[in-house]
Order: C-alpha cells, then sequence, then structure tokens
C-alpha cells in the first residue's frame, strides 16, 4: 500500500511539474512576444489553416500555405506540418513523431 501510494505521489509531482513549465513557457513567450496572439484570438490565419472536424475541435486544412507575419505556415495534403510522408521508410532515416495541442504546433518553427 505504502509502495502504490509513493508512486501515485511521484507521478503527480511529475504531470504538476510539467503543466508549471509548461504554463511558465507561455508566460515569458506572451512576455517577449507582445504582438502574438492570445490562445483564445481568432484570426483570419486561424480560419485559412484550420478546418471544423466531427469528433476533434478542428484540424488542419490540407494543402494550405500561409504567410503570417513572415513566417510560412505550410501544411501538407494530410493537414499535417512538413513534407508529405514518403511511401517507403529509408533505414537511415529516424522520424520523430510529436502528439499534442496548440503548444506542439507552433508557427515558428
Amino acid at each position: 500500500m505504502t509502495r502504490l501510494f509513493s508512486r501515485s505521489v511521484t507521478i503527480v509531482v511529475v504531470l504538476a511539474s510539467i503543466l508549471l513549465a509548461e504554463c511558465i513557457g507561455q508566460a515569458l513567450f506572451c512576455w517577449r512576444n507582445p504582438a502574438h496572439q492570445t490562445l483564445f484570438s481568432i484570426s483570419w490565419t486561424s480560419h485559412q489553416l484550420f478546418e471544423r472536424h466531427p469528433y476533434l475541435s478542428i484540424k488542419g486544412r490540407p494543402n494550405v500555405h500561409v504567410l503570417n507575419n513572415g513566417t510560412l505556415i505550410a501544411h501538407n495534403s494530410f493537414g499535417y506540418r512538413g513534407p508529405d510522408p514518403t511511401r517507403i521508410p529509408r533505414a537511415s532515416r529516424v522520424t520523430i513523431a510529436a502528439l499534442g495541442g496548440s503548444s506542439t504546433y507552433c508557427v515558428s518553427l
């Protein structure tokens, strides 16, 4: 019982630390970039880049290229950032998948 409680407390502390780091990072980013739009503001660029989805709130619009404040934001034919994936994976290539919300999307990349 004590060991299970200890693991539970450790998991909660780790998750709370990750959440706190994300909040601090978002606050510092907004402080250093006052012209950046907040999470709740909707711009014309948002309507160009995203479309409604029946199960998710929104999804990336396929085959879109938008210039936003000097940064090119491009979606491939699947609505994801970056080039279309190749059908045949190369053995020398390492693929990294990042899943997440608005903080993972990051228009500055």
